[in-house]
């Protein structure tokens, strides 16, 4: 979630509201135009695994609950067992930093 706060830069071209020193580290910072006025967008983004830390079986298990189909279809597909499914979610899940597949959802599609 974004912050935004008008920003006007002094003479130096710095902010005049105490802005004028670095951002943090990992701060995303944006500008956008705004009938005249520029304002900044700011925010720190929330650190969770990675999709790229995934196996290829996990992603291709994640592909298939985005397309919402449930653990017995999937395993259908996959050509596995159910359980194999079941076990590969618990492990998406905990790379992922989400606890059910509307958390799944939410962060990846």
């Amino acid at each position: 979630m974004s912050k935004l706060r008008r920003w006007t830069p002094g003479p130096s071209g710095q902010a005049s509201d105490g802005l004028a020193h670095l951002p943090p580290p990992g701060l995303v910072v944006e500008t956008v135009e705004v009938d005249g006025e520029a304002l900044v967008a700011f925010a720190f983004p929330i650190e969770r695994g990675a999709p790229d830390s995934l196996t290829d079986a996990e992603a291709a298990v994640v592909e298939l609950v985005l397309q919402g189909l449930p653990t017995a279809q999937i395993a259908t597909v996959r050509g596995v067992a159910k359980a194999t499914v079941s076990s590969q979610l618990q492990s998406i899940y905990r790379k992922l930093g989400v606890t059910s597949r509307a958390e799944l959802a939410c962060k990846l599609g």
